[in-house]
């Protein structure tokens, strides 16, 4: 956004500018920076984390392991899991 600046010079008020005046992000701005920032943090993208999620489920699905008692005994299947409730949460708001 812009908007002309106004000051006083000898007396007299005069516009100058134009002065750039950063906008406030969105919420939606916010969320998406959010998940952007998780991701990268994580090496984690979108693409991979679901892979790796739906790939421990099956492969459980084949051993007639429960998710109940996946996420139970999984530490890194638990976190990772935790980590896409996170994002979908943020996705939510977009």
């Amino acid at each position: 956004m812009t908007a002309l600046t106004e000051k006083v010079v000898g007396g007299v008020l005069v516009a100058s500018g134009p002065e750039i005046v950063p906008s406030q992000p969105t919420p939606q701005e916010i969320a998406l920076q959010t998940i952007v920032s998780m991701e990268y943090q994580q090496i984690m993208p979108r693409a991979t984390r679901e892979f790796m999620l739906e790939a421990t489920e099956r492969e459980a699905a084949k051993e007639g392991i429960s998710i109940e008692v996946l996420t139970a005994k999984n530490k890194t299947y638990r976190l990772l899991k935790q980590f896409d409730t996170q994002i979908a949460t943020l996705r939510a708001q977009l």
